[in-house]
């Protein structure tokens, strides 16, 4: 009865530890991802601002 316990008990420790780290590893690349996607955001709006400085200028 022991041993079961035992059996049972790893098991449960094993799969909890899995699910963990998949989870850890998935909110680690979504948040990757979404810092990826706001820098390249970011650059498109510099690189558009000083594009429409720069026609602005050659205007006046």
């Amino acid at each position: 009865m022991l041993i079961l316990l035992t059996v049972c008990i790893s098991s449960i420790v094993a799969i909890a530890y899995i699910g963990y780290s998949s989870g850890q590893q998935a909110l680690s690349d979504s948040i990757f991802n979404q810092l990826i996607s706001l820098r390249d955001s970011k650059a498109y709006q510099i690189e558009t601002y000083f594009k429409n400085l720069g026609s602005q200028a050659m205007v006046n």
